[in-house]
């Protein structure tokens, strides 16, 4: 289900800020596992929740995304990141068809798209618990009121 929100101001500056956060922890990730074509588990934990932590552990997310204290929502675009990437198809062997034929440069490979700045729609997968008396994240955004 999905909602069209009209934020005050304030609010959407700061909304701004973790779209931009979103997309750019997606876009490691997506970075991350394209490189990699996967990632190694650490200890018995797979899947989008072993690559959250697996991603958290390596150092790769910018400390001004970390500064914002949005900790659920970058763990939700860095699994959202990993759920694309396990469902992209993998490349074909070939380009072409007949006499235009020719052998994929990527023949195999998963390769997953990056989220634009220019994209139409921009999202945040906000917890249903952080909507509490009418607002979301009350802790973080109480500054805005």
């Amino acid at each position: 289900m999905s909602y069209r929100v009209y934020p005050s101001k304030e609010l959407a500056v700061i909304w701004k800020k973790w779209v931009a956060a979103v997309r750019k922890i997606y876009n490691i990730s997506i970075a991350y596992l394209n490189q990699n074509q996967g990632f190694e588990k650490l200890g018995n934990k797979g899947g989008k929740m072993g690559f959250r932590t697996m991603l958290k552990a390596s150092g790769l997310i910018p400390q001004w995304c970390n500064e914002l204290n949005v900790s659920k929502i970058l763990d939700n675009a860095s699994m959202d990141a990993y759920s694309s990437w396990s469902l992209t198809a993998r490349n074909p062997n070939f380009i072409g068809k007949g006499k235009n034929k020719k052998p994929h440069p990527q023949a195999g490979l998963k390769i997953a798209k990056f989220r634009s700045v220019r994209d139409q729609k921009l999202t945040i997968q906000f917890d249903p618990t952080a909507y509490k008396n009418g607002r979301w994240m009350v802790s973080t955004t109480k500054a805005s009121t």
